[in-house]
């Protein structure tokens, strides 16, 4: 999801030469270069077949990520961790039709930065909303995570405790922490119509406002702590808690061998520990999923030239593209661990989808009654 310049990866500057200077020096390329720098053939090849791939993951992750939130809409399902992977659910398919729909519109325009309506989606809707879908929903699965982890070390308490008490308030929290902590983005850049001597008309460039110019360290301060705080930070902390749920599940299975419940709670308990087993499968396969990303986001931090429109513009973009896949993956993942490893959830589905494949005999068995009442 990167704006892409028309300009070689490597600017290639010599000067005229006769047959009596010799032969041209070499330019020699550094350790970094040679491992960075793809040439432009190969970035529209791998763009090429991305797009592709990109397309069917798409159509895969949109309607398995429905289903999550029909299946945990259910009566049977409903529970704070639910409200949790619902909201999360929303804020995936957000992500997926706003940084997909960047991609669709620049396959259909040869020329995208000429088209106003682009730009402004661009600018406005694609970078702001999907950092604000991804960096949420990282925040979101920190709660999660949290939650989980003291629903296995104070089962008993788990009702009192404010993550699971509110848990539709703390996910607009985050949302609308990201939310606030983004506003840098659509204020530090503005569109503007220039005229073009290439394209023979005017076309749409990017401008730093005067606020930008005036608060730049404030801005750079903000946008450096979003990444730091919101997406490195959550991820982070999620796998720390990946890591102690796993100790405190060990844990409490070793002490659970000793201790003589009933058949109810010990159905209770199994629950809850399934549960947590799924959503810390799906987390750590959503975490996984996302480091191609979080590692792009880190060398373009450390290598000034490693951006969308540096010298290294053309890896930076492959690996955009192959973190966006992922990312959109990640979300028909979810669906897999959830139906393979839940059985409350895999029942549930599969009740709804014998509902949905018995309602048109249950139509037509109303309408031949209806007309047998009628006939005589």
């Amino acid at each position: 999801m990167n704006l892409s310049t028309t300009a070689p990866a490597v600017e290639n500057i010599t000067n005229s030469r006769d047959h009596t200077q010799g032969p041209e020096p070499s330019v020699e390329l550094s350790a970094l270069d040679k491992i960075l720098l793809i040439s432009d053939e190969q970035y529209e090849l791998s763009e090429r077949i991305q797009f592709v791939f990109q397309y069917v993951f798409v159509a895969l992750a949109i309607p398995l990520t429905i289903c999550n939130i029909v299946v945990f809409l259910q009566r049977s399902m409903r529970s704070s961790t639910g409200t949790y992977v619902i909201c999360m659910s929303f804020a995936q398919i957000v992500y997926i039709v706003v940084a997909c729909g960047l991609d669709i519109a620049n396959a259909l325009h040869d020329f995208p930065l000429l088209e106003y309506s682009y730009c402004f989606y661009y600018l406005y809707v694609a970078i702001y909303l999907s950092l604000i879908a991804k960096r949420g929903t990282y925040l979101v699965m920190c709660l999660v995570s949290i939650e989980r982890f003291y629903a296995i070390v104070r089962p008993f308490h788990i009702r009192e405790f404010f993550l699971s008490k509110y848990p539709l308030v703390c996910t607009l929290a985050a949302y609308l922490l990201a939310t606030v902590w983004h506003t840098y983005l659509p204020a530090r850049t503005i569109i503007i119509m220039v005229n073009s001597k290439v394209f023979g008309g005017t076309m749409c460039r990017f401008v730093r406002t005067d606020l930008y110019l005036q608060t730049k360290e404030v801005n750079d301060a903000f946008s450096l702590t979003a990444k730091f705080v919101l997406s490195y930070g959550s991820l982070f902390g999620q796998l720390v808690l990946n890591v102690l749920t796993i100790w405190a599940l060990r844990r409490h299975n070793t002490a659970n061998r000793n201790v003589q419940t009933s058949a109810n709670e010990e159905a209770k308990e199994q629950r809850e520990r399934q549960m947590t087993v799924t959503i810390l499968a799906a987390t750590i396969c959503y975490v996984s999923f996302a480091f191609p990303s979080v590692l792009n986001n880190i060398m373009s931090t450390v290598y000034k030239e490693y951006y969308s429109g540096g010298k290294y513009r053309n890896i930076y973009g492959v690996i955009s593209s192959f973190g966006l896949n992922l990312s959109v993956l990640s979300a028909g993942v979810d669906f897999v661990c959830f139906f393979t490893m839940s059985s409350s959830y895999r029942k549930t589905f599969i009740r709804l989808f014998s509902k949905c494949k018995k309602q048109p005999g249950i139509i037509e068995q109303r309408a031949v009654t209806e007309s047998t009442r009628t006939k005589y």
